[in-house]
């Protein structure tokens, strides 16, 4: 027979009959332990926390084994919760993973179907047909435009003239350009309306586009007057890394200006709080813009020229071709940008919460 003892860091000693009364060593924690003399009290406690090798009583027995096997159960507990937590945290780990990927895969899949609407929108039937029509006006016009200042009558050489056909010309385009973002903005597909002509929405498009602009880049404005008057001179570093961030910036702030209606929201602050928002997706947009842009000019770079040799008919001819091709592509890219900042703004219009939702406009 054996004499059970249970040590407080819960390990179990069985100590055979001629060792009762001894002491012995716990071999987990190596605490010296008090051997009953016989087997009536299953606990021993340290010899070091009682003085004598008394029997305990009945009483203080219960005590002890119920204090000795809480606290057994208390670091079993703890040791199995930690094991259990470190051997869930990798299947934790892999399950966000898992859950990641989905969502990292929606999200490309998003911009890449912005980037692809975007691209077509020009392609529509009625972005098309307006482009093409705006292209066969804009030729023919920017081409006569300085022989009307220059040697038209006086109501055209004077400034009255100048803004007029400011109006025509920027007008026209900041119209057009602000409904296709306004269109694309609240998820449509094409132009139903693009070449109607509103004399009034022309001007409060036309001081969108141009006022704007002018609050926009009004901080640098102030901040060259100021390097002036102090007479601190910017490094011409700085100074171009300040204008290539603003001009970064400016897309957004014409789509803030154009779907708040007001030339104030153009303003810094509204504007970098739009982008920070969601800045990969706009640099990435911003870089397909950039693209769209060099191609281009690229493509109008290799357009044919008229030339000396050729005959009176077919200079001409060359000559309106180019200009029509050339304005068509300007328009292509510019309302495909457009397109691009719209259908942007709509996938993310909840996370840039400038508005609850877009009333249908067209």
């Amino acid at each position: 027979m054996t004499i059970r003892v249970l040590c407080e860091c819960g390990s179990r000693i069985d100590a055979p009959l001629e060792l009762a009364g001894q002491r012995a060593r716990c071999g987990q924690c190596r605490r010296i332990l008090q051997i009953p003399e016989d087997d009536a009290s299953p606990i021993a406690l340290a010899a070091g926390e009682r003085g004598s090798s008394e029997r305990p009583s009945r009483g203080a027995t219960r005590v002890a084994e119920r204090r000795v096997m809480a606290s057994v159960f208390q670091v079993s507990g703890a040791a199995a919760s930690d094991s259990e937590r470190q051997a869930a945290r990798p299947r934790r780990e892999k399950s966000a993973r898992q859950k990641a990927k989905p969502a990292a895969r929606e999200s490309q899949a998003e911009l890449f179907d912005i980037w692809r609407r975007g691209v077509l929108f020009p392609l529509k039937k009625e972005s098309l047909l307006t482009i093409a029509v705006l292209s066969m006006l804009y030729g023919p016009m920017s081409t006569a435009a300085p022989f009307m200042l220059l040697s038209g009558p006086f109501v055209l050489r004077s400034g009255l003239g100048v803004m007029v056909l400011t109006i025509m010309i920027v007008g026209y385009l900041s119209y057009f350009l602000f409904q296709t973002l306004r269109t694309t903005a609240q998820n449509e597909t094409d132009l139903p309306v693009a070449a109607a002509y509103d004399a009034d929405e022309i001007m409060i498009d036309l001081w969108l586009m141009l006022g704007g602009t002018f609050v926009h880049f009004s901080p640098l404005a102030v901040l060259s007057l100021a390097s002036r008057f102090l007479g601190v001179e910017v490094p011409a570093a700085v100074d171009l890394a300040l204008w290539l961030g603003m001009l970064s910036l400016w897309p957004m702030a014409v789509v803030s200006a154009a779907l708040h209606t007001s030339v104030l929201a153009a303003n810094l602050w509204t504007v970098s709080r739009a982008v920070l928002k969601l800045p990969l997706k706009y640099g990435l947009t911003l870089g397909v813009m950039i693209g769209l842009v060099l191609l281009s000019m690229g493509v109008g770079y290799i357009l044919p020229q008229p030339s000396d040799t050729a005959g009176f008919i077919a200079t001409l001819l060359l000559a309106g071709f180019s200009g029509f091709a050339s304005w068509f592509l300007l328009f292509f890219t510019m309302t495909a940008c457009m397109a691009l900042m719209g259908f942007l703004y709509h996938a993310n219009r909840r996370k840039l919460g400038w508005f609850r939702e877009l009333d249908q406009r067209y």
